[in-house]
């Protein structure tokens, strides 16, 4: 599950790494006109317009930034929200039913049988590598009067934990747990936790300082959410600079798992 989920991040440009301090690089004369020639098709070549009067540094950049973005499914999405399609007639008069009563459940009254079934099931499923644990952590605490990650903030337990730490000890507990009615050792379950642009590094940071809170580096992915640019009423690219997309972040995770 680990690798798969890994993979998919890399082709929705989610999982980027760091440059290791390596100065920013042009793109060589084949890169960029490929890259043109991929935006002129999609009537999207706008975006280049300041280039040639770019540094080196801004160059690059830019170029990473589009890179990562399918003009094409740009343009796609975008006469999707600016050309809705006409609902018909029978469109209009669907409507939305709750689910039936046996999709749902809840341990508040369910019978004992039913619980345990499912509790125990669920430590299989773990034996058998086929649980993850998905974080939304791209918030900041501000409204509490602080600039770190939600998770990293002190809400004032008597043990002074943080989210992130509870929600790691929850994970190592069940790892125990599912270890100890399979019989088997060393089970992880794969921890994802989605950051924003802000909250990356430090997250980051605060997950080494804490040891991943032992639950092992290879075992925890921090990745930052997606970004899709802004697009004009005539459904063109916006440049915020000569150098920099106007873009926005978008969570992406539903594509994500969907493909898992």
């Amino acid at each position: 599950m680990a690798a798969a989920f890994n993979n998919i991040l890399d082709k929705l440009h989610l999982n980027s790494k760091d440059d290791d301090g390596v100065p920013a690089q042009e793109p060589t004369e084949d890169e960029l006109k490929e890259l043109k020639d991929k935006y002129a098709e999609a009537k999207q070549d706008q975006v280049f317009a300041f280039y040639d009067n770019l540094s080196t540094s801004e160059k690059a950049s830019l170029f990473e930034r589009l890179k990562s973005f399918d003009p094409n499914y740009i343009n796609d999405i975008a006469n999707k929200a600016l050309h809705p399609p006409k609902s018909s007639e029978e469109d209009q008069e669907a409507k939305l039913d709750p689910l039936p009563s046996e999709a749902t459940a809840s341990i508040l009254d369910s019978k004992d049988e039913d619980i345990q079934s499912w509790y125990t099931s669920g430590l299989e499923l773990v034996s058998k590598g086929q649980v993850a644990v998905v974080l939304m952590a791209g918030g900041q605490g501000t409204r509490l009067g602080s600039s770190a990650p939600k998770g990293c903030f002190n809400i004032g337990l008597p043990s002074q934990k943080s989210l992130f730490q509870i929600q790691a000890e929850r994970i190592w507990k069940v790892q125990q747990l599912a270890e100890k009615q399979s019989g088997m050792k060393d089970l992880a379950i794969p921890w994802y936790v989605m950051t924003s642009g802000p909250t990356r590094k430090p997250t980051e940071d605060y997950f080494e300082e804490h040891n991943y809170f032992g639950l092992g580096k290879d075992n925890v992915t921090i990745f930052e959410q997606g970004v899709l640019p802004c697009i004009s009423n005539e459904g063109k690219i916006l440049l915020e600079s000569k150098a920099k997309v106007l873009s926005k972040t978008h969570t992406a995770m539903l594509k994500v798992l969907i493909k898992v």
